[in-house]
Order: structure tokens, then sequence, then C-alpha cells
């Protein structure tokens, strides 16, 4: 996002977009003695540093999702948010995009990142902590 403070990978968010698409579409096994239910948009949390990764991530779930038919109301049930928003937000699977580079290997040395909420631990931990199932970290892709 050229002229903004803001930053977005796509390689981490075609990453994250196409793993969720994988989970929704994924069948749960009917053999198992075991009640396995389909994993749907509700369960599925999406966090990132940047506003721009968040729009991003977002638009490829969407762009994704007309190719394997998923309907507007499973969509919308998927949460995005920024980390700095996180309080009271629980959720079973996590994706959490660290996007610092643009997809660049390196960042040019006379540039400087505001890492804010994630140079606190308290609250790096308390977002970490958030999913009750599984948690994806997605960096430097």
């Amino acid at each position: 996002m050229p002229d903004t403070r803001t930053r977005l990978n796509h390689g981490e968010g075609e990453v994250i977009a196409l793993t969720i698409m994988d989970m929704i579409a994924l069948r749960a096994p009917t053999t198992s003695p075991l009640h396995h239910r389909r994993i749907c948009g509700k369960d599925i949390w999406a966090i990132a540093n940047y506003i721009g990764q968040i729009l991003e991530t977002c638009d490829l779930v969407t762009f994704y999702a007309e190719h394997v038919y998923l309907d507007q109301e499973t969509l919308d049930t998927i949460l995005y948010k920024m980390i700095s928003n996180l309080r009271g937000v629980r959720r079973n699977i996590f994706f959490y995009s660290t996007t610092i580079a643009s997809g660049t290997l390196r960042l040019p040395m006379d540039t400087s990142l505001l890492l804010g909420f994630v140079a606190d631990i308290g609250s790096l931990n308390m977002s970490l902590t958030r999913c009750r199932i599984a948690r994806y970290i997605v960096g430097a892709h």
C-alpha cells in the first residue's frame, strides 16, 4: 500500500487464505466412533499487526471462496482483527500473520518498524493464548 504506514505481504495472506479454504472444505470423517464436526467460519480468527495485512487476507479469502463455492454466511463469520484489538475474543483456530516485510528477504537498513503491541510480552502472550485448538503463525513468506 503505497503512501501509507501500513504493511502487507501478499504471500502470507495467500498461505492463510488457502489454508482457511482447505479447513472449511474438509469433510469430517464419518467412520470414526468419535463425533467430529466440520470446521466452520465461526471457528477461525485471522489477526495481524497491520490493517493492510488484515484487508489483504480478507480479500484473498473472499477471492478463493468463490472458487470453492462457499456461501456468504460462512465467510461473514470468519473474524479478522488487528492484534491490538483482541481483548475478550476467543476462537478455536487462530492464524497470526507476523507481517514485517512486504515479501522481500530484507528490509532496507533505513527502515524503522514500530512493533508496538508485539513488543509488549504480556500483550503478545495474551493474544497467542486466545485460541482453543490450533495456532498457526505465518511469517517471512
